[in-house]
């Protein structure tokens, strides 16, 4: 259903970038869309979406990684998806997101799959998603 090494789930693919070293959030975008041209870093709109996209990290050994999150711009503290989508569900850890400038890019925890801000000029793994409508049905 989904491109090769990609995972379905509720009628989105995801993936994860189990084998590659760690790399900025720019990177991990680019690094999304070579999975595929329409991928992204992974949109969560759910308790459930987090708990899959988050289950995936527990096979790695990477303890943080990108996730579709951003800081919308000129703001203090108010965030959206890359996709451009309003975040409803979230999943901060306690006392994020910082307001703290420069840390712009939202990122998850392997250990209870909570998010974070972060520097996007930081390294991690990252999570891609593709969306209903963006991929075929084989």
């Amino acid at each position: 259903m989904c491109p090769s090494h990609w995972h379905y789930y509720n009628g989105n693919c995801y993936s994860y970038s189990f084998d590659s070293d760690p790399v900025d959030h720019g990177t991990a975008v680019s690094l999304c869309q070579e999975g595929h041209s329409k991928a992204t870093l992974a949109t969560i709109f759910s308790s459930e979406e987090n708990w899959y996209v988050n289950r995936y990290m527990r096979y790695a050994d990477a303890t943080t990684a990108f996730i579709g999150l951003r800081k919308k711009a000129d703001t203090e503290n108010d965030w959206e998806w890359m996709d451009g989508s309003e975040v409803g569900y979230t999943k901060w850890v306690e006392g994020e997101p910082d307001v703290v400038e420069g840390q712009d890019c939202g990122g998850m925890n392997k250990e209870d799959g909570t998010w974070f801000s972060a520097a996007c000029t930081a390294t991690k793994s990252y999570h891609c998603k593709l969306q209903p409508g963006i991929w075929k049905l084989s």
